[in-house]
């Protein structure tokens, strides 16, 4: 069996803090966080609907960097970090890849890196801070994969979502007979000739309430993301490590992240530096 096919064994959550926002350019690394857990513990956690407690077996690390550039107030304001309490910190340097390569051999391979938007910001940016050191074949091996295309897949805010909320709120209301009749007026419910005027508001009272709006509306990105399904925001996520722990706790209430993760990861040397 190829490396390629085989199952990832660990994964390494990845955050980065940076000088700027991900819709600006030449972003650098504030800070950076690896939060690393076993793909059968999170497997094994899975499925639940309320908040579950962490893996109690985890490595991590965490590094503060200084930046050349100055960091932007839209990015203090997310991270509150600035170039004043950074100001005794290391830069990104060798010394930085070579405390996360230590880190990674340290897991069980195959490790799979896993990052909230990461194909277009916290992967991207990495490797471009790889090549401005001149070590641009780093981690180029490495398996990747994007949690923000995986949630978009496996909990979409489809039409048949708000469907099946339809649907189950008429049978509760008026029986299975109800079933048949949506089925053949899905496009267009509250208009359909073939329905009873009895159908039919139930049809504008079901299309009012609040739970399907919510669904058609929801953010994918990870803060929102999270309150949306927890009823509030994760703590300390303005740091790079609670925002990992934020990630790792979507993982765990996705049922068939790790199946997704395995069957979409990519290879780093994909990923097109920021």
């Amino acid at each position: 069996m190829a490396s390629g096919d085989k199952k990832v064994s660990t994964y390494v959550f990845l955050h980065l803090n940076t000088t700027c926002l991900p819709d600006d350019d030449e972003c650098q690394i504030t800070e950076i966080c690896m939060f690393a857990s076993r793909r059968n513990t999170l497997e094994q956690s899975g499925g639940h609907t309320e908040i579950p407690p962490l893996p109690r077996v985890t490595n991590k690390l965490v590094l503060c960097l200084k930046p050349d550039a100055d960091i932007q107030e839209d990015a203090t304001d997310v991270s509150e970090l600035t170039n004043e309490s950074l100001s005794h910190q290391r830069r990104f340097s060798s010394h930085t890849v070579s405390a996360m390569q230590a880190f990674l051999k340290h897991l069980e391979e195959p490790v799979c890196f896993i990052a909230h938007n990461g194909n277009t910001f916290d992967f991207a940016v990495l490797k471009a801070e790889l090549n401005r050191i001149g070590q641009p074949a780093v981690f180029v091996p490495m398996f990747c994969a994007d949690s923000l295309y995986a949630v978009r897949e496996l909990d979409p805010p489809a039409e048949e979502v708000s469907f099946e909320l339809l649907s189950s709120s008429l049978k509760r209301k008026s029986g299975d007979s109800t079933k048949t009749s949506l089925k053949r007026t899905k496009t267009a419910p509250a208009t359909s000739t073939k329905q009873t005027p009895g159908h039919t508001s139930l049809l504008k009272k079901s299309y009012s309430s609040p739970a399907v709006p919510e669904r058609q509306k929801r953010s994918y990105a990870l803060r929102e993301y999270y309150k949306d399904k927890f009823g509030m925001l994760p703590r300390n996520s303005h740091t790079a490590e609670g925002y990992c722990k934020a990630l790792v706790t979507v993982v765990q209430t996705t049922p068939k992240f790790c199946e997704w993760a395995n069957k979409n990861k990519q290879k780093m040397s994909t990923i097109q530096p920021a």
